[in-house]
């Protein structure tokens, strides 16, 4: 099953690996892992 996310976050990171390639893909994947952890830490919700 394939949420609303999941198709936001492919939309992005295919033109992102088409342009500048895996680096910076893996970059922007722990990136936005980064900003997971920390509002998890900060307790923000939805």
């Amino acid at each position: 099953m394939i949420s609303a996310a999941t198709g936001a976050i492919a939309l992005v990171i295919a033109p992102l690996n088409h342009e500048h390639g895996l680096g910076y893909l893996i970059a922007a994947v722990i990136l936005a892992g980064v900003f997971q952890v920390t509002l998890g830490a900060l307790g923000a919700r939805n």
